[in-house]
């Protein structure tokens, strides 16, 4: 079960997102958060919907004032027909001098079986 607390933490505390929306099918894909209290209840949504199998790395870059990683996420849905999915991610995380992540820009393929 994930912890939505301790993936929070590693956020700065006004973190600003702009990231794919899996949990929000049906409407815009894209969404914006400017709060840990957005990323709090954007992780809720998504862990509520999905239930994570793996996630495997496919390219990483870290320097130290970001990171750059490409996952690709393998899940599956906790209602409806409960599907196993997949899809491709690529996110940029800047650090901040306490080594937390300021920003999440990133973008995503849709979910494919």
């Amino acid at each position: 079960e994930a912890d939505i607390e301790k993936l929070v933490a590693l956020m700065a505390p006004a973190p600003q997102l702009s990231i794919r929306d899996y949990s929000n099918r049906g409407s815009a894909p894209f969404t914006h958060l400017t709060s840990a209290a957005g990323l709090r209840e954007h992780l809720s949504r998504f862990f509520s919907a999905f239930r994570g199998a793996s996630v495997e790395i496919l390219s990483r870059v870290a320097s130290e004032w970001y990171v750059f990683g490409e996952l690709q996420w393998t899940m599956r849905e906790k209602s409806g027909a409960r599907r196993l999915l997949r899809v491709q991610t690529a996110d940029f995380h800047p650090i901040d001098a306490s080594g937390r992540m300021v920003a999440q820009v990133g973008y995503g393929t849709e979910l494919v079986e």
